[in-house]
């Protein structure tokens, strides 16, 4: 560069220096957190944890007064309540060193004790596991805080029941179609679709270019990702909206393929269209609405939400005995402005109420009102969280309607883990954390020496972070080999249960084990058959037995010596390659070494 161009080009940074930068940023982006706690009357911590490429990520966050900052996003060894308290508290202790650091305060205890006090409540989902966290938070925090829900999750329940609903119906009505899959018919129909349109090459290409020629809004095709809240019933009312121009598409346009005619096929079942219908209106009186009140809306706090969603199980409650309601025009279970009707609901409701279709709609209603009463138990009348103290309604304070701050960190820790797969997760969670907090624009208000305070933690927490993840490795390897062998246990004392049984009939003893497929050669059964029949025989006989400890396989030497009753036999055993003068004695039970004979962990010598 400095013959071609003139110009002279510095070395890059080591591979040391980036990571220690990138360091500085988590610890900025923490110390800020901590800030932002401190200043706050009333603080709610969530978390929300995910798998991505095999790693298990658990997100953590604080709301303030300030607004929501992320505080970790690091993998776990596993979905244990212990896993997700450790980490929640490890991360806080973590934060308050970090605040400590950049403002030369050596009173962390002081400081810890101040965050902890500030912390009234937490969100997390349904999970039973979540409850769990929650009282080991509350040990530590040292006084009780308000457990809250996410208050939109349960639109993931909706969509789930809803594709239960679907599926039982057609079973019932003999509904079948020739497109891949064991799901209902409607929802094969609607994943292929999606398929279709998010392909890059052949037939999907032509199916966008049509759509445009037919002046449709692609963007009325989302990509089905799943029961994930207001996706499937979206889908359901736009492909219903668009029937016409899809059926002209998979019926002429490219007609010729087999898959084209399967989805023709599928969308000309009247069945179809109704499941279509019912489940577009659902989503323009119920998914919809509920997306529209409460989704990332700062105004409703979570309690405030729980009257809300009191109200609309009360207007859901009424398509049970009404299901014509779901066409009227206004009718909505959310009493929201924003809601007002679109092109697709009109089209929607100015379709006919046929038999099959009211009678879906009564049936979809009675299962959604069940799931929202087993979900929103907590927050609707009577619940625990209804008709709270004002006290008690402080604590919750700055908890939001739902934990979709969650959602969107850890899809930008999916980006990223997707963009470069060998990045750490102290390096995702410093570009998230600094990109979600707004540290860049926090930190123009510190003055510049401070900074150089936050150098030497940020480079211990690199080390820390390293040494966590290898910590993580080992413990997720110990679990997984203790998972293995608790397998094999099983199968051991399945196969012990077996031969116990088979034992009370010694003459039938064989038979009974090759008619139980336990892929056994016939000169083994014929071993273990002779013992069973004559048990004395084992005396003075030698035997290896392969025992699992610490889980290493070790190899044990038996010599019998006396029979103590007539299941029921002492050896002298010893590790193999010592000497009988190191042999122990050892009790043990027939059916428990045939077992094992013939699974292949013993034979005699």
């Amino acid at each position: 560069m400095r013959l071609l161009c003139g110009v002279e080009l510095s070395p890059l940074p080591s591979q040391f220096c980036i990571s220690s930068m990138i360091s500085e940023m988590r610890t900025l982006a923490l110390a800020q957190a901590v800030e932002a706690i401190l200043q706050s009357d009333f603080v709610n911590i969530a978390w929300d944890a995910t798998t991505i490429k095999v790693k298990h990520l658990n997100e953590v966050h604080v709301n303030t007064d300030s607004g929501h900052f992320t505080l970790d996003i690091a993998t776990l060894p596993g979905g244990k309540a212990t896993d997700y308290a450790r980490h929640i508290t490890d991360v806080i202790l973590k934060a308050v060193e970090c605040y400590c650091a950049l403002h030369s305060n050596n009173d962390i205890v002081g400081i810890l004790e101040k965050v902890k006090e500030k912390i009234t409540s937490t969100m997390s989902d349904r999970a039973a596991v979540n409850r769990c966290v929650s009282q080991e938070l509350k040990k530590f925090l040292g006084h009780d805080v308000l457990e809250l829900n996410c208050n939109i999750h349960p639109l993931d329940g909706l969509a789930i029941e809803f594709r239960k609903v679907i599926k039982v119906v057609e079973d019932e009505c003999g509904v079948c179609s020739e497109l891949y899959g064991k799901d209902s018919v409607m929802l094969r129909a609607i994943m292929c679709i999606s398929k279709m349109k998010y392909k890059s090459s052949g037939e999907p290409v032509w199916l966008k270019v049509f759509l445009e020629n037919e002046g449709v809004n692609a963007k009325l095709l989302p990509r089905y990702v799943g029961n994930r809240f207001h996706i499937l019933f979206s889908l359901c009312g736009n492909i219903r909206y668009l029937l016409p121009s899809l059926l002209k598409y998979f019926g002429k346009v490219c007609g010729k393929t087999a898959f084209a005619k399967q989805i023709h096929a599928a969308l000309m079942l009247d069945e179809v269209q109704d499941e279509l219908l019912v489940g577009g209106l659902f989503g323009k009186c119920l998914t919809g609405p509920w997306m529209t009140c409460l989704y990332r809306q700062s105004s409703i706090s979570n309690l405030e939400s729980g009257k809300i969603l009191n109200q609309a199980l009360k207007n859901l409650s009424q398509l049970t005995g009404a299901p014509q309601l779901l066409w009227e025009t206004g009718f909505s279970c959310f009493e929201v402005g924003a809601c007002s009707d679109n092109p697709v609901g009109t089209y929607l409701r100015a379709l006919p109420q046929t038999t099959f279709a009211l009678a879906l709609a009564k049936r979809a209603a009675e299962s959604f009102q069940k799931v929202i009463e087993r979900q929103l138990i907590r927050y609707l009348e009577g619940g625990d969280l209804y008709d709270l103290p004002p006290e008690r309604v402080l604590l919750g304070t700055n908890a939001p309607a739902d934990n979709m701050v969650s959602e969107s960190n850890l899809g930008l820790a999916d980006y990223l883990h997707r963009r470069a797969a060998n990045a750490s997760d102290s390096y995702i969670v410093a570009k998230v954390a600094y990109a979600t907090n707004g540290t860049a624009q926090w930190l123009e208000g510190l003055e510049a020496h401070a900074l150089y305070h936050v150098v030497g933690k940020s480079r211990l927490m690199l080390g820390k972070s390293k040494q966590y993840e290898s910590s993580v490795r080992k413990e997720i390897s110990s679990r997984l080999s203790a998972k293995i062998q608790g397998h094999a246990h099983s199968q051991s004392r399945q196969m012990t249960a077996l031969v116990k049984s088979l034992m009370q009939t010694p003459d039938s003893f064989a038979v009974g084990i090759i008619d139980s497929d336990l892929q056994v050669s016939l000169e083994d059964v014929n071993v273990v058959s002779d013992i069973v029949k004559s048990p004395g025989t084992l005396l003075g006989r030698e035997f290896m037995w392969v025992w699992n400890v610490d889980s290493a396989d070790i190899a044990y030497r038996y010599r019998v010596i006396e029979q103590k009753r007539q299941d029921k036999f002492l050896a002298l055993c010893f590790v193999n390659g010592s000497t009988v003068d190191d042999a122990q004695e050892h009790v043990f039970a027939l059916q428990d070494l045939i077992a094992d004979f013939l699974a292949g962990d013993a034979f005699f010598i």
